[in-house]
């Protein structure tokens, strides 16, 4: 005897699964529901829930990714991990990105005859066009997640790395600059700073832990790491975290990079906060680059650039380029504006490493850690249930 419930399987994927036309989204690719859930592209027979939902209840998925030559559907699995709390991997860091972006706006009194009234006005110098080597002068407040990390040599502070505000108290960046190995370990982090002469909204905090990823053993592979600060950034529009970009895939063909790093190769960073729109490079093309130390057995990098990992952005045009300095900051692209969220970025890799002569040459990609590969360890971190 047919088991029935089959039987409506079957009867779905005939009516279903006939669109004549395919879909972009291959099945591992990663999805978002129209619930707002991360997921993995799947077939239903995957999917577990799916497909409970339809033998036991007949409910059909609506989230569909699209299709294979055989006309199965491929649907949108929102089980594709969660974290120790049994949340959906994305879901802590997409509700925080929400919250966090109320911090665009500022607060305005406004004194009138009958009595005090405050209203509410978005400041977002974001430039959505296309636009640190070969940048340009960014805007006040145009990155205000955009945080320096300082190490103390005697009595001076010195600011060698970049990171991004990704919470009041935890600073996302690359885990070689949790300890400089001159200066020792990174002691103090500002932010609410554009111009490094002008310090009226700065705000400095001190570092009281130091957490490397699990993975990270000092060599150019899993290098990002958190700050963890004594006390809570007061968040306004000069200073307020980023959202991170949650998806494997990133489809950018050009993001931005951020930093206070040398402008130049033979040049001293700027008192300036730059910023350069690069280009995504394969990463075929990133190996080619770097073919020199992956053929050493002995390199850092001998296992060469590592997709699931890393990410490479360059360009190909013009000699622009993350330098020294900028190590640790932000490559990021604009969080799509909703009524809720607006005025953010979402940041989707980490400045780690280039090839020695930064901005000498065009055509030689950086490297950045891809952020979305550590997502639940980011989240079970710094917003831990």
């Amino acid at each position: 005897m047919v088991n029935p419930g089959w039987c409506r399987i079957l009867i779905v994927y005939i009516v279903i699964f006939s669109a004549e036309v395919l879909g972009q989204t291959k099945e591992g690719d990663s999805c978002e529901t129209k619930s707002g859930l991360y997921g993995t592209c799947k077939i239903i027979a995957d999917c577990p829930s799916a497909l409970s939902d339809y033998v036991n209840k007949g409910i059909f998925p609506s989230d569909i990714c699209g299709y294979r030559r055989t006309q199965q559907s491929i649907i949108c699995c929102a089980e594709r991990s969660t974290g120790v709390s049994g949340s959906a991997v994305g879901e802590r860091a997409k509700a925080k990105c929400q919250e966090y972006s109320k911090f665009a706006y500022e607060r305005i009194f406004s004194p009138t005859l009958s009595g005090s009234i405050f209203s509410s006005s978005l400041e977002c110098p974001i430039q959505t066009r296309t636009l640190i080597v070969g940048g340009s002068i960014a805007e006040r407040r145009e990155f205000p997640h955009m945080i320096q990390i300082g190490y103390i040599s005697g009595s001076e502070v010195l600011w060698n790395c970049g990171g991004s505000l990704i919470s009041p108290t935890f600073v996302l960046t690359a885990a070689h600059c949790l300890k400089n190995n001159v200066r020792g370990e990174a002691k103090l982090v500002r932010g609410g700073i554009t111009n490094l002469t002008e310090l009226t909204h700065v705000q400095t905090r001190d570092v009281i832990d130091r957490i490397y990823n699990p993975q990270y053993n000092y060599e150019k592979y899993h290098d990002i790491g958190l700050l963890k600060l004594n006390s809570g950034f007061d968040l306004n529009t000069f200073l307020r975290p980023a959202c991170l970009y949650t998806q494997r895939h990133i489809p950018f063909t050009r993001a931005v990079a951020s930093g206070w790093g040398k402008t130049g190769f033979f040049n001293d960073g700027s008192d300036q906060l730059l910023k350069v729109t690069l280009e995504a490079f394969t990463t075929t093309q990133c190996n080619d680059t770097y073919r020199r130390s992956i053929n050493d057995q002995n390199s850092p990098l001998r296992n060469g650039i590592v997709e699931d990992l890393q990410i490479c952005y360059g360009s190909t045009t013009k000699t622009r380029d993350t330098c020294e300095g900028d190590s640790g900051g932000p490559l990021q692209v604009i969080h799509p504006n909703t009524p809720q969220t607006k005025c953010m970025y979402d940041i989707i890799g980490i400045t780690s490493f280039g090839v020695v002569g930064c901005g000498l040459d065009k055509n030689l990609p950086g490297v950045y850690t891809r952020v979305s590969n550590y997502l639940e360890w980011i989240e079970n971190t710094v917003w831990p249930r």
